[in-house]
């Protein structure tokens, strides 16, 4: 339920909304990264989490830019 809700609500952001949460994911996995490196394994699971946010909202703002393209 919670992985819909995520999905619902990057879909509804704007381009440039999404490109700014793209940012702070990216922040957050960077930062889970380096946790995980210290062998925290709470952070592992957080990071999978996170890359996973952040594929899907790649993949949402990669449909935008083609769908923009296919209307100019």
């Amino acid at each position: 339920m919670k992985r819909t809700t995520q999905l619902a609500e990057l879909r509804n952001l704007d381009a440039s909304s999404l490109a700014k949460r793209i940012g702070e994911l990216e922040q957050l996995r960077d930062r889970a990264r380096l946790d995980a490196s210290f062998g925290k394994v709470k952070n592992h699971q957080a990071l999978q989490l996170i890359r996973c946010e952040l594929a899907q909202a790649k993949t949402i703002q990669h449909a935008q830019r083609l769908t923009s393209q296919e209307t100019v």
